[in-house]
């Protein structure tokens, strides 16, 4: 009986134990699962803080981006020079209102057309101008910049014009993916300079004619000197040399 009895208290005692233990576990992952979810929550917080600056961050890039395509544009737009950008091949990828009416194109009939053969196919002499030997295309093909002082482009309508030129090759990772060429009308200037020459050749040939005129000059005067000496008669003329 007294066996029993201490069996059942043992065995109460070990029910007991265990019951405080379990409690206590339970009461850990209790614990543990209010910290996981105070960590769930404050991850879920700093994400959207996170997404929140992200958010703006974008935001505020792609206002700028908007602002620096817009400053792009207008300086495109404002400028008096000509401009084309074309890519690796020389096909035309964006050209400016000032060479469209220098050229007297409409951009769609400009924009995806190789730049060589529509506007600098052929020399002033109207012999064929080869693409392998155009600056432009050289700066495309070996990524050199170009400048031409005195060169000719053609128009839309068959004429061409006098221009001056310079060509930069754009690279990206070390690699010319294009360029952009800008340009300058210098038909006036080269009208103005082809008067200044004839007129500089001009003053050379008035001069000529008039130094040649003094000496012929000079030379009459001696000689009557001389035969106004031979006729017993005074120099009529002084002569400096």
């Amino acid at each position: 009986m007294v066996t029993s009895i201490s069996y059942q208290r043992m065995k109460a005692q070990s029910a007991k134990q265990f019951m405080t233990r379990r409690a206590a576990e339970l009461k850990q992952q209790h614990i543990s699962a209010m910290s996981l979810a105070e960590d769930a929550n404050q991850a879920r917080a700093e994400l959207e803080r996170y997404k929140d600056q992200l958010q703006l961050l974008v935001q505020q890039r792609t206002e700028e981006l908007k602002k620096s395509e817009e400053l792009s544009r207008m300086l495109l737009i404002s400028v008096a020079e000509g401009i084309f950008g074309v890519d690796a091949d020389g096909v035309v990828v964006f050209v400016n209102p000032a060479a469209l009416k220098m050229l007297r194109y409409e951009e769609d009939e400009v924009v995806g057309k190789n730049l060589h053969t529509m506007i600098h196919h052929t020399y002033a002499d109207g012999s064929p101008h080869p693409e392998d030997a155009c600056p432009m295309y050289k700066t495309n093909r070996y990524g050199i910049s170009n400048q031409v002082s005195d060169d000719v482009l053609w128009r839309r309508d068959g004429s061409y014009f006098r221009v001056e030129y310079s060509a930069t090759p754009i690279y990206k990772d070390n690699t010319v993916v294009g360029s952009v060429v800008t340009f300058r009308d210098i038909t006036e200037r080269k009208k103005v300079e082809e008067q200044l020459k004839r007129h500089v050749m001009d003053l050379e040939r008035f001069n000529r004619l008039t130094i040649g005129r003094e000496e012929k000059m000079i030379q009459l005067k001696q000689e009557i000197n001389e035969l106004s000496e031979e006729l017993g008669r005074i120099r009529r003329y002084k002569i400096v040399q």
